[in-house]
Order: C-alpha cells, then sequence, then structure tokens
C-alpha cells in the first residue's frame, strides 16, 4: 500500500493553520459578522474545514482532508505486467535444432548475443544467436515467392508489396508453421561495417543492417 511520508507533516501543518483560522475568526467573531459580506471565500473556507465526515478507517475528518487522505492513502495496484509467453521446446528445421518461440522481451544486439550464450533450454547449454543467412533459412513465402531473399530494402527483396503488385498475399509472419514468431525484428550475429548489424524481419521476410543499439527479438540456434 503506498503510503506518504510526509502525511504526518502536511496534517499537523493544517491542523495548525485550521487553528489559526478558528482563534483569528473566534476573537473578531462581531467584525466578521458585520462584514461578511466582504468575506464570503474565508467563511466558507472555515465551514469546510470544520464540517465532519465520515470516512472508513479514517474516523471524522473535514470535507477537505478527506479527499487529500483518501489519495494519500490510496492502496489501489496498479494493473500487473503481463507475463512473458513460456518458452517452448526447441524445433528441428532442416539439420538444426532452434529455438521454437522468442522470450518475449526486446534486446539491443549486445545484450542479444549474450541472451544466447547464456540460454540453458531443454537441457542444452551451447545456444548462440544466429548469422544472418541461419535465420534467412527460415523465411518461407506463401506467395511464392522464391527464398532465401536478397538483402536489400526494395520489393524484391521481400516475400512482396501487400499494397502493389507483383507480389501479393502472402502470409504473415513469413515463417513455418512450426515456430511461433511475431510479424517483426529479430537480431542476427552478423555484424555490418557500418558499425550496424543485420536484422530479419518476419513481417514481409526483409533482411537489413540497422544500428545495434536497436532492441529487437531473439531466436537461438544450436550450432551444427
Amino acid at each position: 500500500m503506498f503510503q506518504w511520508k510526509g502525511a504526518p507533516f502536511f496534517g499537523g501543518a493544517l491542523g495548525c493553520l485550521l487553528r489559526l483560522l478558528t482563534i483569528t475568526v473566534c476573537s473578531n467573531y462581531s467584525h466578521y459578522m458585520k462584514n461578511y459580506t466582504r468575506y464570503p471565500l474565508l467563511i466558507v473556507l472555515f465551514l469546510l474545514l470544520l464540517v465532519p465526515v465520515y470516512t472508513q478507517g479514517q474516523g471524522s475528518v473535514s470535507l477537505i482532508m478527506a479527499p487529500i487522505l483518501a489519495a494519500v492513502n490510496d492502496d489501489t495496484e496498479p494493473n500487473p505486467p503481463l507475463p512473458p509467453p513460456p518458452i517452448l521446446d526447441p524445433v528441428e528445421w532442416q539439420g538444426r535444432i532452434w529455438q521454437q518461440n522468442d522470450d518475449g522481451n526486446r534486446y539491443n544486439w549486445y545484450d542479444a548475443i549474450h541472451y544466447c550464450d547464456t540460454l540453458d533450454l531443454n537441457g542444452y547449454s551451447d545456444w548462440m544467436l544466429p548469422s544472418k543467412d541461419e535465420l534467412k533459412s527460415l523465411v518461407v513465402c506463401t506467395n511464392g515467392t522464391p527464398t532465401p531473399l536478397p538483402d536489400c530494402h526494395a520489393d524484391g527483396c521481400v516475400c512482396g508489396d501487400q499494397i502493389d503488385d507483383p507480389y501479393k498475399g502472402f502470409e504473415s509472419p513469413t515463417i513455418d508453421k512450426a515456430f511461433t514468431c511475431r510479424p517483426d525484428n529479430y537480431w542476427t550475429s552478423s555484424p555490418n561495417p557500418a558499425d550496424d548489424a543485420r536484422r530479419v524481419n518476419f513481417e514481409r521476410g526483409g533482411a537489413a543492417a540497422y544500428e545495434r543499439s536497436a532492441e529487437y527479438y531473439v531466436r537461438c540456434v544450436r550450432p551444427q
């Protein structure tokens, strides 16, 4: 439960202000009553501070203090984050053992390499981040576009353009049904001369280089 450490001080200060206001008004009662039209805001504030209301667990507090105390002692918990998807058993694909799905987290390139190097899954601890060509070997284009695809950003380097011809009507994510995959980017271990690294996009099947600080998903593979 959230507890505001400054609540006792705030409450004490407000109590002192209330006492001071009470003494001031009472000592000049006749003056305020004769000139009440000049002090409407002061009188309303004074009455609100004095009128008690009951709130559960707080006892009798004023109309002004009630919402303040309710906010300070609000024990409503935020919605918990969704748990990551379970890591399923590895899949054998074209003679290689692959991680069946990702762990639901995004990593920069350096952390992606570390994740695979330290992964212990299904009794295996020799996992590694796949190279560009290894990860591209998982791409499947259901519209008949031949694979493996070349490395570029043009329409001819992906399974197809979802808007224009000549390629249209492929399924996304562009991967075999044996895998659980997101239509998103996955890191490879292949560096790029411009201090970038290669990633494979399983929304359309293309591969390209991006800065190593970018955060993408990871699918590990065991060595041959």
